[in-house]
């Protein structure tokens, strides 16, 4: 029972990954789920930002420090702060509870939910770092293309700033988002 039951939890995890790896409109479908006022999971992600602002999240905001901050800005930060320390803290305390009680407990159950909850934990460290790598090799990839719209703005007689301006507009993607 309990490894199908961790078993259960790597399919899952290693799917949700394998999906976010996929999901070329990650950025928009994040955005619509940043907004708390309305949409699906809005109760959810207030929840999220109630427990990123407790004592507990500023507590997991602090121990990730400058790596969380690094790891948020190379994705594009998708989420604040709160609510990636609040996922972590709840993805682990739930992980941890679920394994628990489909072990009842005893010293099994807690030799397998303690696993279960530290990757849990660091599961959103994962995806961040995963939409970090793709994101920079996404704006890898739009340099040249960026380079020459600067080389035929300039020579069109725009200014530096203008023509950066408008490369920015015309590149998109992540690097327009960036130099705008």
């Amino acid at each position: 029972m309990l490894i199908a039951a961790t078993g259960m939890l790597a399919v899952a995890a290693a799917s949700a990954a394998v999906a976010v790896r996929t999901d070329r409109r990650l950025g928009a479908r994040m955005a619509a789920l940043t907004d708390v006022r309305r949409g699906p999971g809005s109760s959810l992600l207030r929840a999220l930002d109630r427990l990123g602002h407790s004592r507990t999240g500023r507590a997991v905001q602090t121990l990730g420090g400058p790596r969380l901050a690094r790891r948020l800005e190379l994705a594009g930060e998708p989420w604040p702060p709160e609510r990636v320390a609040a996922a972590k803290v709840g993805l682990a305390g739930g992980a941890t509870l679920f394994v628990l009680a489909l072990t009842h407990g005893g010293g099994a159950g807690l030799a397998a939910s303690l696993p279960v909850g530290l990757f849990c934990f660091l599961f959103p460290d994962l995806l961040l770092a995963r939409t970090g790598r793709s994101r920079q090799s996404l704006m890898e990839l739009r340099v040249p293309d960026l380079v020459e719209l600067l080389v035929a703005t300039t020579e069109a007689g725009l200014a530096p700033p203008v023509g950066l301006r408008r490369s920015a507009d015309v590149v998109g993607g992540p690097l327009g988002e960036e130099l705008r």
